[in-house]
Order: structure tokens, then sequence, then C-alpha cells
């Protein structure tokens, strides 16, 4: 791969000083090809402050707007701010062109289907259809006005897919790969646009700021040259692709054609992901996007309604998002009919086949390696097939090993349906038990933390053990003197309290003493004087109670005598015995 830096003369971008002027805002000019169109302080409201330019002699220019890639925030406002700017340039509309990140190149965008499902979009629709990634705030612009501006897109798409595959998996050597791929794509980009200029002569280019200002630093790409993972990562049509790139920026291949560029950013937009929950529900996307199968993404979204956009939009995927948002009514924000419709594989085509033979194949290897983790990882994440932990092995990249114990409530072909049957039926047995619907929705949530489904089957298993006849409640909570709060397992009617303590391995040193601070706070009188008479701690059906017992006592007697012979620890099937002493 080559990396050449035979650059144009001319400055780099920067941004411009800031002003100090306590003046009331003013109108900002800007050239889009060869006119002036202004920004109204309305406008400017919806904007960030960050705004960069180029700095050398130019024939026309363009406009380039910060794609906020998974800010919902900054898509929305980036909607009102054409919304205003339109406004106040009506003469832009009919000589300006959407040039779309995320799209093959002059491959055209059509949201004629968003318009047919919803001609008059709400504002509040709009916003809750950008939370779902599958549309970018230009595209929402276009939905509610309908003014028939072109969206155009720029990506070359192997390229594209390369990024989109190594933006999500964490090595260093991987991420090396994906900045390289960000720069290798300017090329594509910067002859799209040259290309339209032909024909729209005000463009407005949508894409990430890093596109226009990032390049690889030539160490970097000496240490990828010097090592054989970088090959390992890519497919043979992808080193193809990377073979002789050029290592420009958007702004080297502008000043070439003498093309000048205002950039601007909108308010909200963010750089790394809000959490790991939110940095889940991306990679789900790129393998919606890889399928092309969205109807569970979309399932799942009516459930947990996401606040990010990714790039790579679906006009199509969005309607049917819409359909479906419309039809749930104003009356049922969680969506829990569509969730459910969502439970099971079979019905996902696409999803179902690869998810299945992801499984079979992770069960049948201790050890599954490759870059293909992140793959492998947003596949678990969608359907919940299993549960798995990624470790890091000196001789590979990564590995991954499935956590399946015989009680562990996974939900992969031939598994699902039989743990949703055994939930249903336990919430019928127990229907009414208070706290039975808490806990049988953490047991059969596949969006919920793999922790707290393992959690919540065990307790149900152990409320089956002693039948509703003898459960008081589930999730029981007690308000403390001190404003706490006291979270019982299981509470029977003989006021006995059950901790469920389901956990993989053995009993770790620490975890006696957290067990016993954890029952003292139980055994404390609540703010009505009820207190329980013991605490029972159940533990998985591999452990030695009887050396975990001893362990309970000697701390207790050193720690709380007075609380001698109050804390039980045992098995499942010593449940029965040890209530009954």
């Amino acid at each position: 791969m080559s990396h050449e830096r035979d650059l144009p003369n001319g400055l780099p971008p920067t941004p411009p000083e800031s002003s100090s002027s306590p003046e009331a805002p003013q109108d900002i000019s800007i050239e889009i090809g060869t006119s002036t169109y202004r920004i109204s302080p309305e406008a400017q409201q919806y904007l960030g402050s960050q705004t960069i330019t180029g700095e050398y002699e130019k024939d026309r220019s363009i406009l380039i707007v910060h794609e906020p890639h998974y800010s919902t925030d900054a898509h929305f406002n980036l909607y009102k701010f054409l919304e205003a700017f339109f406004k106040d340039n009506p003469t832009l509309v009919s000589k300006t062109i959407f040039l779309a990140e995320g799209v093959p190149a002059n491959q055209p965008v059509s949201v004629k289907i968003l318009i047919k499902t919803e001609p008059h979009p709400s504002d509040q629709l709009i916003w809750e259809t950008l939370n779902t990634f599958l549309i970018t705030g230009y595209m929402a612009y276009e939905w509610k006005y309908q003014h028939g501006i072109p969206i155009i897109g720029t990506e070359n798409p192997i390229l594209y897919r390369l990024s989109a595959r190594t933006s999500i998996i964490p090595d260093e050597t991987t991420q090396l790969v994906h900045r390289l791929s960000i720069v290798a794509r300017n090329q594509t980009v910067a002859q799209t646009l040259t290309q339209q200029l032909a024909t729209h002569k005000d463009p407005i280019l949508f894409i990430g700021n890093g596109h226009l200002t990032e390049s690889i630093e030539d160490k970097h790409i000496q240490a990828m040259q010097q090592h054989s993972e970088p090959v390992k990562i890519l497919t043979p049509e992808e080193t193809a692709q990377l073979r002789g790139f050029r290592n420009w920026r958007l702004h080297d291949y502008l000043h070439q054609e003498r093309i000048g560029y205002h950039s601007i950013t909108t308010a909200g937009w963010n750089l790394g992901l809000d959490s790991s929950k939110n940095a889940n529900k991306y990679r789900r996307l790129f393998i919606a996007q890889q399928t092309n199968d969205y109807q569970g993404y979309i399932d799942s979204l009516l459930f947990e309604r996401t606040q990010h956009v990714v790039t790579n939009p679906s006009p199509e995927a969005a309607a049917q998002f819409v359909k479906a948002y419309l039809a749930q009514g104003p009356g049922n924000p969680d969506a829990t009919s569509a969730h459910e419709k969502g439970l099971s594989l079979s019905a996902r085509g696409k999803f179902a086949e690869a998810a299945a033979w992801y499984s079979a194949a992770s069960a049948a290897a201790p050890n599954f390696p490759g870059y293909k983790v992140d793959l492998q990882e947003a596949l678990f994440q969608e359907f919940a097939s299993r549960v798995i932990n990624i470790v890091r092995d000196p001789g590979k990249k990564f590995s991954i090993k499935p956590l399946t114990p015989a009680d562990l409530p996974i939900f992969g072909p031939g598994i699902e349906a039989d743990h949703y049957h055994k939930t249903s039926q336990f919430r019928q047995k127990f229907s009414g038990t208070p706290g039975v619907e808490e806990v049988t929705r953490s047991a059969v949530d596949p969006y919920t933390k793999w922790e707290a489904r393992y959690g919540a089957a065990f307790q149900i298993k152990t409320a089956e053990v002693l039948g509703p006849e003898r459960v008081r409640a589930l999730e029981e909570r007690h308000k403390l003197p001190d404003g706490g709060i006291n979270r019982i397992d299981i509470a029977t009617k003989t006021n006995v309290a059950i901790e469920c303590k389901n956990f993989r391995g053995w009993v770790r040193p620490r975890m006696v003493p957290d067990w016993i601070d954890q029952a003292v706070r139980r055994l404390e009188p609540d703010t009505q004087g009820h207190v329980y008479s013991a605490i029972v701690i159940v533990i998985p059906e591999n452990q030695n109670t009887q050396d975990t017992q001893q362990k309970i006592d000697q701390h207790v007697k050193l720690k709380f005598p007075e609380l001698a012979g109050k804390i039980k620890v045992c098995r499942l099937a010593e449940l029965q015995n040890t209530l009954s002493k």
C-alpha cells in the first residue's frame, strides 16, 4: 500500500477565532457554488460552535455539514437547522443536492416510502424515527417538506463496509485499519462531489469532520506494513481497494480541485458512545445493515427507544418503524406487543439462520477465534442467543468462550421457545404473588444483561421449589429509617427472607463478607417496624454449603454475634429442609 503525501500547497483547515462581542447575533454569510446565502440567528441556534473553512484560492464552494452519526440530538437539530436555513434561502432548493455519507457513490436515496407512510410527519414522529438510527436529519427534512431535493451517495461500498466492520473492534491493529479505511474513502467522496457539481451547482455534503481534517501518520502506516496482522483482517477485495491508496484528507482533494468549503456542526453532537448499552445497539444496526433484515431490530427499538443514529440509512426500514409506531398509538409507549412479537427467531429470516450457525460453531469449538468477534457479539446481543465471554489470549487477538450452564436462560434455536413457555407457566402459577411480573420480565427480556437474566431464572426456580402457597412476595421492598430500601428476592409467608445467589465458579473470599453485610441490612427493622426472622442464602448446586456455612458462622460470631443462627446457606435441593429447621 502506498501512502503518498504530495499535498497541494495551502493552509490546513483551522477553526476561525471566536468573537467576544456582546452584540446580538447577526446573519452569517456563506458561499455555496458561486452564490451567497445567509445563516440567520434563528438557524444559528441549532448549530454547534465548531466551524471550519478552507483558506485557499477557489473557483466555487460547497457547504459541509458534519454527519452526527449516533447523536439523535444533533440529527434533530440538523433537521431544524435545514428547516430555518431553507426558509431563509428558498432559491437554494432548486440548485442543491444532498450528498450522503454511508451510501454507495451516485446511488439515489428516496424518502418516498416515508412520505407514503405518513405524508405529514409531526416533529414528535420525526424525533422518534431519528431515534431508530434508520434515517438522518437531512432525510427527515426532505420527508417533512418534500421539495424533491436529490439525495445521492458518495461512498466506495467496499471501503465503507470495511469501516463499519472495523469500527466496533477495539484492538489497536484493527483500529489502525479502521482509520486507514476512513482516509481511503475520501477519494471516492471527492470524485462523486466533482461529478455532481456538473449538474447541481450548490451542493451540501453531509460527512464526518474526520474525513475533512484527518490523515494517517507515516509511523502508523510503516508499523502496519511491518506486521502481518492487517492482512488477516482484510478480505482480498478490501486489500485491492487499499492498494495504492492516497493518504489525503478531504480538504486536500477539495483544495486540488479549487473547491472551497464552509463546514458546520449541529448542536448536540458528541465524540463517543454514551454507554456500552448504546455501543451494543450500534453494533446490532451494523448487522441489520449487512443482512438487510431490519425487522428484529425494529421490534427491539419499539421496546427500547434508542437515542443514537448511524450513517448508513434505510428509509424503507424507517417506514416500517413509522407504520408500527403509528399503529401503537400514544397509549402504548413501551410497545410491549411489538416486543412480544419479536421473541421468536423463526420469523427473522437471515438473522435466524446466522444466529443458528454461530450458535452451533461456538458450541463446537471452545475457542472461536478471529476478527469476526464484532459480528458474533452483535448477533448475540440482538437475539440473546448465547451469552458469551470475550477474552484476550497472548497467541490470538480474540477468542470467544460460550457461557452455557444448564440453568442459564439462553435464547438460541431450540431453547428459546422452551424457556419462554416455562416462564409463562411460572407467571400463571404465581399470578397472585406480588413481584411476579418484575421477575419474569427480567428473565425473558433479551436486552437485559445476562447476569440479571441468570439471576432471575434462579429466583424463579427457587420460588417454584417453595410453591405459591409459601411465597408472600417476590422482589419485596421495605423502606428503612435511613432512607434506604430493603429488597428481598423472595419473602416467605413465615417471614423468612430468601436471597438467591446464582454465580459461576467458586465462592471467592470476598463473597461471604459481602453476603453477610447484605444480610445484616436485610435483618434491620423497616419504618413500619417489620423485621425478617432469618435470612436463607441459596447458592448453586455445585457449591460446598458446609464450608460456606462455616465461613458465615465465623464471620458472624466475630462481627455480629447478636445474629448468630439467623443466616443460613443451602443449595436449592436443600431449601425445604433448611426452612423446616
